[in-house]
């Protein structure tokens, strides 16, 4: 018994972990699409939503 709850723990671990950086992802400025390369140039775009 010992040993699956352990793994469990770890899976629900890793669950949590995978969820953690999916959101962190969410915050990482995404790549300006095309329009936007050609009117701004190189010129790094984020648009930001309400929550932040």
């Amino acid at each position: 018994l010992r040993a699956s709850d352990e793994r469990q723990k770890l899976s629900k671990d890793m669950q949590r972990r995978t969820e953690q950086l999916q959101e962190m992802e969410q915050s990482l400025p995404k790549p300006n699409g095309t329009y936007l390369s050609i009117i701004l140039g190189s010129v790094n775009v984020s648009i930001l939503n309400k929550n932040d």
